[in-house]
């Protein structure tokens, strides 16, 4: 056994504080250890939910693989506000929040680099933090159904971003030109869509009714 490991119990009956000289603090969860900010995100997550970092997990809500948090699924949760903890989770490639109320994403949604699916359709999201610019690896960003009326420009740059949805939103004439014009992942949607409702610029252009899977 390590001699530099020490397991101290923490106040929750489901987790054990584990301390290693040569690496970050650890939380036991379970057969389950992850970073320590990691868990603290995870408990003040779950409690919004009426659950705990376990049942998350237990429940595959939470995926974890290599000791790190790689996808969390949210959806459907009746979130109105997501904590600036979510960015602990520095490992996370997926991210789904679709389903719920939320008003915007905290500016922390940028420390998440290694993110390569942000799914956030059906909320009442109206803006986006700049720091959206920061998500290198980001492929998919679905954000159908929102009342957003612009986009940062940080946005595009982002160069690995391969779909981009936002049918239902409220984009003026300047920003969905725009958009076509310089997101190649919103022009390709914008040519895909051939049901009859996404001709012209009006508030319909988007309002593709697709089918949403993952």
């Amino acid at each position: 056994m390590n001699k530099n490991l020490i397991r101290i119990a923490k106040e929750h009956s489901d987790a054990t504080l584990v301390f290693d000289a040569t690496a970050p603090s650890l939380v036991a969860v379970g057969e389950t250890e992850i970073p320590i900010k990691e868990y603290d995100a995870l408990v003040e997550i779950s409690a919004l939910c009426g659950t705990t970092p376990e049942e998350e997990i237990v429940s595959k809500r939470v995926e974890i693989e290599f000791g790190n948090v790689k996808s969390y699924d949210l959806s459907g949760r009746m979130i109105e506000e997501l904590p600036s903890s979510i960015g602990n989770f520095r490992f996370l490639k997926s991210l789904f929040l679709e389903e719920n109320r939320l008003s915007g994403l905290p500016e922390s949604i940028g420390n998440l680099v290694n993110l390569e699916r942000l799914i956030a359709y059906n909320n009442n999201i109206s803006s986006i933090p700049k720091s959206v610019g920061r998500l290198f690896s980001i492929k998919n960003m679905d954000l159908d159904n929102n009342p957003l009326e612009a986009v940062p420009g940080e946005i595009y740059s982002l160069t690995k971003l391969e779909r981009f949805d936002t049918y239902g939103n409220r984009f003026d004439r300047e920003t969905r030109k725009r958009l076509l014009e310089e997101l190649p992942s919103f022009r390709e949607n914008y040519k895909n869509c051939a049901d009859g409702t996404c001709s012209g610029f009006d508030n319909t252009f988007f309002d593709c009714g697709k089918h949403k899977s993952r």
